[in-house]
Order: C-alpha cells, then sequence, then structure tokens
C-alpha cells in the first residue's frame, strides 16, 4: 500500500510504502517512483536495470496513477 504522509514539513512530500518484504528478489514485480525532483528520476531510468522487477518513474502530479500501476 502506499499513502501520501501529510505529517511532514512544508514544502515535503513524503509517502508511506506497507507490504511483505521478500529476499526472493524474483518476487518483487513492480516499483513505482513518484518524485518531482529530476536528478531522482535520472537517477531511477540510469540505474533501473539493478532493481528486480520492473521500474517506473511518475511525476508527482502522476501519483493515483503510479498506485494503479504498481499493483495492476
Amino acid at each position: 500500500m502506499i499513502e501520501r504522509m501529510d505529517d511532514v514539513p512544508a514544502g515535503v512530500i513524503g509517502i508511506r510504502a506497507s507490504g511483505k518484504l521478500t529476499k526472493d528478489r524474483s518476487a518483487w514485480k513492480r516499483f513505482a517512483v513518484v518524485t518531482g525532483v529530476d536528478w531522482i528520476a535520472k537517477s531511477m531510468r540510469l540505474f533501473a536495470w539493478m532493481v528486480p522487477g520492473e521500474v517506473k518513474v511518475f511525476d508527482m502530479s502522476e501519483l493515483d496513477k503510479a498506485k494503479e500501476w504498481v499493483v495492476t
């Protein structure tokens, strides 16, 4: 489950991800990164090959889309 955290300082967006994590990397299906920071988005795209499963980067305005994508 992905939840937006409202109890963070001004100018900060917090996301809480929960669920079962396993050592079996093959069990990881999808990994969504939601950010408005350009260097984070570029870094995730650059190093996506290192993350098990499928990685997709979303803009802050696409939070709902990211949540839907990660569970389908």
